[in-house]
C-alpha cells in the first residue's frame, strides 16, 4: 500500500478499539492509515489530503470491502464575495430543508478562516463549507509558496455515513461525487453552488 502511494510507513496510535495502527504518510502529512486486530475483527483503511483518491482507487481495485464513511470534496473559488455567495446559498437550502447548522472560526474577523456545518454532525449526512485557502496559509506559514493559496478559495465536504446494511456496500462502489445526490437537500445545495462556479 506505500509503496503505491508513494509513501513512508510509520507507526501510529491504534484508536477505536484497534490495536496496531500503520500510517502512510508523503512529504511529512498522513495520506493513509491501517487500523487492525483488536475487539474489531478485520481492519479499518482512511485515507486524507492528498493520496485519499489514490487509497480508494486501490482498495476498489485489491480489496471487497464496505465504507463506513465516505467524503466527497467541491472547491470554488469566483474571487472575492466567494464565501459570502456560497453561504447565502448554504443558509437558504438550510432554512428550506430545516436543518441544524453551527459554525467555527473567525466570524468576527474573518482573518483566520470560518467554518460553516450544514446539517447536524451527528446525522447520515452533513456539509462542511470553509475557507480553505485561509486554512492552508494559517496551518503552513512556514512555506514560501502559500501565496499561490488564494484566500477566496472555499471548500464544501459532504460527509455521508452510510448506514449499516446494503447502503454501505454501495457506498464503497460509487465515485464520491455521486454522494451529493444521496440526499435532496445535499442535490440542491451541489446543484446551486455549480452554477456559482
Amino acid at each position: 500500500l506505500a509503496a503505491e502511494l508513494d509513501g513512508d510507513i510509520e507507526l501510529g496510535r491504534a484508536h477505536w478499539n484497534y490495536r496496531y495502527c500503520l500510517k502512510i504518510t508523503q512529504c511529512g502529512f498522513r495520506s493513509a492509515e491501517v487500523l487492525f486486530g483488536g475487539k474489531n475483527g478485520g481492519s479499518c483503511v482512511t485515507g486524507s489530503g492528498f493520496g485519499a483518491e489514490k487509497l480508494a482507487e486501490i482498495v476498489r481495485k485489491y480489496f471487497v470491502h464496505e465504507v463506513t464513511r465516505l467524503d466527497s470534496a467541491l472547491d470554488i473559488d469566483v474571487g472575492p464575495g466567494t464565501w459570502s455567495r456560497l453561504i447565502r446559498i448554504a443558509r437558504d437550502v438550510r432554512q428550506r430543508y430545516e436543518l441544524s447548522s453551527d459554525h467555527a472560526g473567525d466570524w468576527e474577523q474573518a482573518v483566520r478562516g470560518r467554518t460553516l456545518y450544514v446539517g447536524s454532525r451527528s446525522s447520515e449526512v452533513f456539509v462542511r463549507i470553509y475557507e480553505k485557502g485561509k486554512q492552508l496559509r494559517e496551518s503552513m506559514p512556514m512555506f514560501n509558496f502559500l501565496e499561490q493559496f488564494s484566500p477566496d478559495w472555499v471548500r464544501l465536504e459532504l460527509v455521508y455515513r452510510p448506514p449499516k446494511g446494503p447502503a454501505r456496500t454501495v457506498a464503497a462502489g460509487v465515485e464520491p461525487g455521486t454522494a451529493w445526490g444521496f440526499h435532496e437537500w445535499t442535490h440542491e445545495l451541489v446543484s446551486r453552488v455549480y452554477r456559482v462556479g
